[in-house]
């Protein structure tokens, strides 16, 4: 037994359906649980074989695909829990509980919430072999998965535990050993760079034209964008514009009656008649929903990367090199008609399509080497991977940066909101660990618009609406975004604060809080869903968001009361259906900045360039209004602009509209006789000396 927990039984799964105990039996199947630790951390690796039976070239005996090892884990007592599980083939979702039989089968992150600290299980998908968690009567279920019949052995990397005050310190820790445990050379997604194009604003066509998409619409809904002078710097053309028949590819080119001068007379129009920067299109994994259609010009064109599967769909075979064979080809197509990024869906469905033939590791690895490798050399990495969320995926995608982080949100249903918040927000604390989430498209005109949006600017992730044609509010989105099109992002991905983590009333009894930083400015969002019964009073403690215990003052700024406060515990209200956000602002000596507070992340609207005892300089990155804080009396604010319209109540202090570019010093450094070392910090002039 290890400090977390006592192996109690062995078993494994047949392909006939029949389960035997292996403790204490090793004569017919040999099942062992090696244990490793590393500081905090305990690992299992798992090693099964099923022991060759006379006659060798007779029936033998072989794993179930799936289960086909389970062992079960004690644990010293239950505790309030949160268990990220797969619900659907591409999905996963939080569910939460106090005893050990709540937690649903198929889950990947379990959390418990100790008296003094955070209890993790991470279970792992290997080299071949997917692992999953389920609650038992006395603790875990750790069961083991092939995806492939006939296996006779199974090897891999099957679960790591560990505690510690710091939930999400802890998960990434064992997910960063878990890799290197597996022998997989995978970068963490702090190690990799958001791309470049999802930066800015986006249009998607999915939740406002679906697969009806055709040129004329995307053109007028481009047009009206521009009318309305909305920065959107990218299109993405979504599912719908495929040559396809019954939910089967034809060829690469568009659909020939929704889109008569094929795909690039579509993306030249967009790009020369309305300076659209860039434009994505959507693909699915198989090619299609259904894969390729059997005659078609796409089979004809590709046979040598294709082959059929046991269910009758044609696609690319399990191998990476026919894999980026088939996508380079389609993608090079892509690229020469003017098309800059995409989004490929539907990618959980290949290990439903592969169950029997391919073991999860050996589909997954192959199917993202060769279409990251094509998006790589054709796109420079501007790929939204979605409907992906198995682990087989989310273990095995070589260089992708950005992944569909839950399930679609679904506007046009109402109360929808509360579902998606929730998913995205739980998610993000297993799936955050490998990609930037992208927390799906939203509607500008919308009765839930100011929590989508919020939910949007605390993720980290891209923003992009996806309006109908006279259906967009420019006003919801400008502070969220700079003149450009630029969002203002933070910095990590959003994720509950710990007080919610393992609460299982959020968004109804108590506020969903998500938290993100900008540089050292911290951010955090609330959300009451509109069918909640009451307004509810809710506190904002250091101690739940991690990061934040280094001894440091902190100011909170509320952005809908517009007022700051010294933090000393800090307690709001909320009522259904708000969203608030709340900037937590560490005190910086005599003057503090809180940013542009026309802008959500106000500090990321602002650069700071250089900070003393007595002066500062901000250089003003949008239009607006730039609220600090003084400790003292008598501060003293220039501009670059010779004009300077300040407002002070109390410490708080505003100057009002500010410009882009403007530069503002305080206590004299702009003007009074030194505008020389103003210059010479912007590089303006070349400082001589001094």
């Amino acid at each position: 037994m290890n400090k977390y927990f006592e192996i109690c039984e062995k078993k494994v799964r047949l392909r006939d359906g029949s389960v035997h105990s292996v403790t204490g039996k090793p004569e017919a199947y040999a099942v062992s649980s090696k244990i490793s630790e590393q500081d905090e951390l305990t690992a299992v690796c798992i090693d099964a074989e099923i022991q060759t039976q006379a006659p060798a070239f007779g029936y033998q005996k072989a794993f179930a695909d799936r289960n086909g090892v389970e062992i079960d884990l004690k644990l010293s007592e239950g505790y309030p829990f949160v268990s990220i599980y797969q619900h659907k083939e591409w999905w996963i979702r939080p569910a939460f509980g106090t005893v050990f039989s709540e937690i649903p089968e198929q889950s990947q992150l379990v959390i418990f919430k100790r008296p003094e600290d955070y209890l993790v299980f991470l279970a792992v998908s290997g080299k071949e072999n997917r692992a999953d968690l389920v609650g038992w009567e006395k603790g875990l279920r750790l069961t083991l998965s092939s995806n492939c019949a006939g296996k006779r052995k199974m090897q891999d990397v099957a679960l790591i535990c560990g505690a510690g005050k710091d939930p999400y310190a802890v998960t990434e820790e064992a997910v960063k050993w878990a890799l290197k445990l597996s022998g997989k050379n995978l970068k963490l997604r702090r190690e990799k760079e958001f791309p470049e194009i999802l930066r800015k604003l986006g249009w998607c066509s999915w939740d406002s034209l679906g697969q009806s998409v055709n040129m004329d619409a995307v053109v007028d809904k481009v047009k009206e964008l521009k009318e309305k002078e909305v920065p959107v710097q990218w299109v993405l053309i979504d599912d719908g514009w495929s040559d396809s028949e019954g939910q089967m590819l034809k060829s690469f080119e568009a659909d020939p009656v929704k889109f008569p001068g094929g795909i690039k007379e579509t993306v030249s129009m967009l790009k020369e008649a309305y300076k659209m920067k860039y434009v994505g299109v959507w693909q699915a994994i198989k090619g299609y929903w259904n894969g390729i259609l059997p005659g078609s010009q796409a089979e004809k064109e590709n046979a040598a990367f294709l082959t059929t599967y046991p269910n009758g769909e044609i696609t690319v075979k399990p191998q990476a090199d026919a894999v980026f064979g088939f996508w380079n080809q389609w993608h090079a197509f892509l690229k020469n008609a003017g098309v800059d990024f995409i989004k490929v869906d539907s990618q959980s469905s290949f290990s439903i399509m592969t169950q029997g033939t391919v073991s999860y590791g050996e589909a997954a690895k192959a199917v993202h080497t060769g279409l990251e490798a094509s998006a790589d050399l054709h796109f420079n990495g501007n790929l939204i991977n979605c409907m992906g969320m198995a682990p087989e995926d989310i273990w095995n995608r070589q260089s992708a940066a950005l992944s569909r982080n839950s399930d679609d949100y679904t506007p046009m249903v109402p109360g929808s909101f509360m579902e998606h918040a929730l998913q995205n927000a739980y998610d993000s604390v297993y799936h955050g660990c490998f990609y930037w989430g992208d927390w799906d498209m939203v509607w500008s005109e919308h009765e839930d618009v100011e929590q989508s949006i919020l939910l949007r600017v605390i993720s980290g992730g891209p923003l992009y609406i996806s309006d109908g044609l006279g259906k967009t509010d420019p006003e919801k989105l400008w502070p969220v975004i700079f003149n450009d099109g630029t969002i203002i992002r933070c910095q990590d991905v959003g994720r509950p604060t710990l007080d919610c983590l393992t609460a299982g009333n959020v968004m109804k009894e108590k506020p969903l809080k998500i938290y993100n930083k900008y540089g050292d400015h911290i951010y955090v969002a609330a959300f009451l869903d509109r069918s909640s019964l009451k307004a509810v009073k809710d506190e904002i403690l250091l101690k739940d968001l991690p990061g934040t215990e280094n001894g440091k003052e902190w100011y909170v700024y509320d952005h809908k009361k517009k007022a700051v406060d010294k933090y000393d515990g800090f307690t709001y209200e909320i009522k259904p259906g708000e969203a608030n956000l709340y900037q937590l602002i560490p005190a910086t000596g005599k003057f503090t900045m809180v940013g542009l507070i026309n802008k959500y992340i106000s500090n990321g609207a602002a650069e700071e360039k250089r900070v003393g005892d007595d002066i500062c300089i901000w250089e003003m990155k949008a239009d607006g209004d730039f609220r600090f804080i003084a400790e003292e009396d008598g501060v003293k604010v220039t501009s670059s602009t010779g004009k300077v319209n300040l407002i002070r109540e109390g410490k708080l202090c505003t100057v009002k509209n500010v410009k882009a570019g403007e530069v503002l010093g305080f206590n004299g450094l702009v003007g009074a006789g030194r505008t020389e070392t103003m210059r010479a910090i912007f590089g303006a002039d070349k400082k001589e000396s001094g």
